[in-house]
Order: structure tokens, then sequence, then C-alpha cells
């Protein structure tokens, strides 16, 4: 968002009366050399202008926080977790089983997903490494990538694929009923190294019962709280070790670690209170004006 947030002050500037400002700012800052070029000089220009807005809204406490070591001016930034519609994310046993019949996967075959496009930034070799390990000491466990270019059409991960089973590998490329795939998961795994604050997609799979390992990047700690693993990022050793102690659970700890996960998200990070949220901050700015 920082572009737009630019050009929400420069519309500012232009407009009569001087209307409240708010930025919002959906992105972590681990290092800003792993921004692209323009992104970085965005991201200084933003930094010079910062004490502009009326409110700098984060989506992630992480982000917030890096942001201000950065030089963001502090006094004006607050955060708002993203929300979820539990009723659209949720537990679906119909589409679990048409999901992993069309896979053929038996009663003992255990699903780990990943839903994420290509980006350098999700580390997706980091997730394959993890897998080799886990699928050649376990013949029941497959995987599922969901996403553009993460299959192994993609050129930089051929070789990642390569490694392996081919029939336990099921590469689904973009879709629009992640929902109903989801379904099927036993767990997902976000294994990114960056640029992360509060990865929506951890959110969406715990709505839908299905508990998470991931990469310590942004307010995962945070959203995952007791219901999965949380590892170092770029470390495929570790993601394999915790992914592969959350396959050594029973199925009755799996499904109780899913229900507490879709607990955790109805409680603490409902779509309700997020709108709740952003309308008092905007009544509270208009209030004042």
């Amino acid at each position: 968002m920082y572009h737009g947030n630019l050009a929400a002050s420069g519309a500012r500037v232009m407009a009569i009366g001087k209307p409240a400002l708010l930025w919002n700012i959906r992105h972590s800052l681990h290092a800003i050399a792993n921004d692209k070029p323009g992104t970085r000089a965005v991201i200084r220009a933003g930094k010079l202008v910062s004490r502009q807005p009326d409110c700098i809204l984060y989506n992630s406490h992480v982000s917030r926080a890096q942001h201000e070591a950065f030089g963001y001016h502090a006094a004006h930034g607050a955060v708002i977790p993203n929300g979820f519609d539990t009723a659209f994310w949720r537990p679906d046993d119909v589409a679990r089983q048409q999901m992993r019949a069309a896979l053929g996967l038996g009663p003992g075959d255990k699903l780990v997903g990943f839903v994420g496009r290509y980006h350098p930034m999700k580390d997706i070799p980091n997730f394959l490494q993890a897998m080799a390990g886990l699928m050649a000491a376990d013949p029941q466990v497959h995987c599922a990538i969901i996403g553009q270019d993460a299959g192994p059409e993609n050129p930089a991960l051929a070789l990642y694929f390569n490694a392996l089973p081919e029939k336990r590998v099921h590469a689904f490329g973009r879709r629009d009923d992640v929902a109903k795939l989801m379904a099927g998961f036993d767990m997902l795994c976000l294994c990114s190294k960056w640029g992360e604050a509060f990865p929506n997609v951890v959110g969406e799979a715990m709505a839908c019962g299905v508990p998470c390992v991931a990469t310590d990047v942004g307010d995962c700690r945070l959203i995952i709280g007791d219901t999965g693993r949380i590892v170092a990022a770029s470390e495929p050793v570790a993601l394999r070790q915790a992914l592969g102690d959350m396959l050594g659970l029973s199925d009755d700890a799996l499904i109780s670690l899913g229900e507490k996960a879709r607990v955790r998200i109805a409680d603490q990070f409902s779509l309700a209170a997020t709108v709740d949220r952003y309308s008092g901050i905007y009544n509270s700015l208009l209030e004042g004006r």
C-alpha cells in the first residue's frame, strides 16, 4: 500500500478543507533490501512524510514495530488485524471427501498443503525440501500445492519437484475454489522468508479447521498461538521436523487442533470485529473534524 499512501497524501494537498488522512501498511519490513528498487524508494519517501497522516494503520504488530524502527512516525500508529468470514472459510466434510477421493488418498494418508503464488519471498523450495524428507520416510504422506506458477512446470522449481515422488505430489495451479480444496488438507504450511505481515492464508486455513505450521514471519506466531507450530524461516530441516511432529499426531489430535484453530480465529480475528475497528477509527476522525 506504499504507493497508495503517497497518492493519498498528494490528494489531500490538493483537496479542499484538509480531509482526514489514513495510511494502511500491509507488508512487513524485515529488510528493505528484499524489495524492488522502486519500492525501496517509495518506502523511504513514506518515512519522510509519515508525520502527515492522522493515523497509520498496520495489519500486524510486527509490521508496525519494523516500520517505526525504520523511522515511520510512531505517534499515530495503530494495528487492526485482518478478519475472516468464518461462514465462508469453514470445515466442509463433503468437499474434504470429494477432494481426497479425486486425489486417490486412502484413510491413512496425510495431505500437507501449500497455498501461494510463486515469488522468492514465499520460499517454495523450503517447503519442497522439507517435504522431500518426509515423503521419503513415509509413503502415506502427500503434498498439495495451490498457486500460480507454483508447480513443477516452473523451471525455477523443477529440481525440487524432481526430488519428490511424482504420484504423491498434487499441483493445482491457480484456483478459485481454495476453500473447498483446503478442506481436504490435514495441515497447511506457510514457509515464507520475509514480507508477510498478516498472512491471510494462515487465518483462512485455521478457519477451515486446518492446523498450520508456519515460519516466524509477520504475526504468524500471534495468529497461530498454541494451535500449530512456528519455526525459523529458511530452515528446511526445522520445517521438516515441525511438519513431521504434526504428522506424527493421531487423527483425533489433528482434528482437535483444527477445531481449536477455528475457535481462535472466530474469537480473535473475526471479520465483524475488524470491520468494527475500522469503523471506529473512521468515525473518530470524522467527529474530530
